[in-house]
């Protein structure tokens, strides 16, 4: 089914459901490829979204189905930092920096609640808004 052009996947011609299959095949993706349901941004793992980094209505409707959902253009992020990202408060380039940066570092990357005795060090405040200050990397000491 990768073959076929976006525009075979189509569920509607407008609305918010058009690509509703193209996400649902980004989410089975993302599954079969183990992906850790928790947000690049912030760690956040209780509801995570699926995200395009390039937003599928960009795509020409001759497009394959396998390049808009690539692993390049797919992202794990909460629902606020998805809102944030669509909507140019965090930038795309912020977003695929943090994917190589927890490609580099795995699982330290990771705020440990709880989980590990050892206190948290910041290691870096992203640029964020003041509402959410739980939005930090961190590591440990």
């Amino acid at each position: 089914m990768q073959i076929l052009p976006m525009g075979d996947w189509l569920t509607a011609k407008s609305g918010p459901t058009k690509y509703n299959r193209i996400r649902s095949h980004a989410r089975q993706l993302v599954k079969q490829w183990g992906w850790e349901y928790k947000c690049i941004y912030c760690g956040y793992s209780n509801h995570i979204e699926v995200c395009h980094i390039k937003d599928i209505g960009s795509f020409d409707l001759a497009t394959l189905i396998s390049t808009v959902n690539d692993e390049s253009n797919l992202v794990i992020l909460c629902p606020n930092h998805h809102w944030e990202m669509d909507h140019g408060m965090i930038l795309k380039d912020t977003i695929i920096n943090l994917k190589s940066d927890l490609k580099q570092l795995g699982n330290e990357y990771w705020v440990q609640r709880e989980s590990d005795p050892r206190p948290l060090v910041k290691s870096q405040m992203l640029s964020h808004s003041a509402m959410d200050p739980f939005c930090q990397k961190f590591t440990f000491a």
